[in-house]
């Protein structure tokens, strides 16, 4: 299980930018729960260390569950199971930026995204994640995908 931050400011996501053998991507700043850890707990943990920035966890807004082959990753040969929650948050204006103190494997920078500009982008875990932000989202709450 993992617990993602999707922090949205002055009309931007904020991105971790990744690059793997198909080019770059874009996942929201995040990553496993641990022993005795809240999901929520993992947003703000995971936000501060890939980032820098404190956050103010607010409501869940996607869980994304996925279960497909990783051939290019030996620890996950056999595929992988995951099950990700992501919460809506904003900047905690009250703690300052921090250095970034771990980031993931294939990231290679942060990167503000505007609204409009994400259906250019490979991001995940979905390019709609404008649309979880709204209000009135009509948007499946729930997306599970099996790519065996």
């Amino acid at each position: 299980m993992a617990a993602r931050a999707l922090v949205l400011a002055k009309g931007k996501i904020l991105f971790s930018k990744c690059q793997d053998n198909e080019g770059i991507f874009y996942t929201l700043p995040g990553g496993g729960i641990e022993k005795n850890e809240l999901a929520k707990e993992t947003a703000f943990r995971e936000c501060l260390e890939e980032t820098g920035y404190a956050v103010l966890v607010k409501e869940l807004v996607l869980t994304k569950e996925f279960i497909k082959k990783m051939p290019h990753i030996p620890a996950w040969n056999d595929g992988i199971h995951q099950i990700e929650l992501v919460f809506k948050c904003q900047i905690d204006t009250s703690i300052p930026k921090q250095e970034a103190s771990h980031q993931d494997v294939y990231q290679i920078s942060l990167e503000w995204i505007a609204l409009s500009e994400l259906h250019k982008h490979r991001i995940y875990p979905t390019n709609d994640l404008a649309e979880y932000l709204k209000e009135d989202c009509k948007l499946p709450r729930y997306i599970g995908l099996r790519e065996l």
